[in-house]
């Protein structure tokens, strides 16, 4: 989902034919990139984290630290990114964590900050905008989902399934819409993280008013936001299965208001 609009082009010439395009009717039918299955090899992210233990790169030693603290809650935990595919090249840990006990996962995660073993972020994400930045300024101490363990920059995504589902197609209702409002959690750990927002004004859409609608974010950026945060949120407003939703992914953003 990352690889679509402005990514196309970069990412086609890196992976070079190993890249399909076409319509995605989860998306509302934008053009996304994919990997044709013939031209690519698929690695397990569980199957990549036990080639750790054969890797003595420094990066993989506090990778591997990680997973195994995280093991000791739930086997269903493994690496993404450069350690996946080429740990010699890699910069940074990306680690999965799937099923029903990230509450406990999260609840490590806080308490190794508390201990020392990881320590809050400091740098400017990929793709992040002035928002994010300030955004992260605001409440980036009290982030535990990524950070850096032993100087190298680490960060935990909880998923909660276990298994592929069938995605549920997506009807686009604005584009480009800018509400503000006060977040309530819902699921604010997870991907996709999901909030509620108390709008300040009633958004009033196809006859109805509406005072709260759901915030979605499938970016790690916009996790672990604070309950009662009044905040600002532009993105895409959008329908899927009867609930509204707007989602601050592509070029949106969530701003803390002061």
């Amino acid at each position: 989902m990352k690889n679509w609009n402005s990514y196309i082009s970069a990412n086609a010439i890196s992976i070079d034919d190993a890249i399909v395009l076409r319509n995605e009717p989860c998306l509302y039918k934008r053009k996304v990139s994919l990997l044709a299955p013939d031209k690519a090899r698929l690695e397990s992210p569980l199957t990549a984290a036990t080639k750790l233990k054969s890797c003595n790169m420094p990066l993989c030693r506090r990778a591997l630290e990680l997973v195994e603290l995280i093991e000791g809650v739930t086997e269903l935990v493994g690496v993404t990114g450069g350690l996946a595919y080429n740990p010699t090249n890699a910069s940074d840990i990306d680690i999965v964590v799937y099923g029903s006990r990230l509450d406990e996962v999260y609840r490590l995660l806080v308490d190794l900050r508390q201990d020392g073993v990881t320590t809050p972020y400091r740098g400017h994400g990929h793709g992040w905008n002035r928002a994010d930045i300030a955004l992260h300024k605001t409440i980036g101490e009290q982030r535990v989902l990524f950070g850096y363990i032993g100087g190298s920059e680490y960060n935990v995504k909880l998923v909660p399934c276990t298994r592929p589902e069938r995605c549920m197609p997506v009807r686009l209702l604005i584009e480009n819409l800018t509400i503000s409002g006060i977040l309530e959690h819902v699921s604010p750990y997870t991907i996709p993280a999901v909030y509620r927002l108390m709008l300040r004004e009633p958004l009033r859409l196809n006859g109805a008013n509406y005072s709260w609608i759901y915030v979605l974010s499938y970016r790690l950026r916009y996790t672990e936001l604070p309950s009662g945060m009044k905040a600002e949120v532009k993105g895409v407003l959008e329908e899927s299965e009867g609930i509204i939703r707007i989602v601050p992914d592509h070029g949106g953003y969530v701003k803390p208001l002061y």
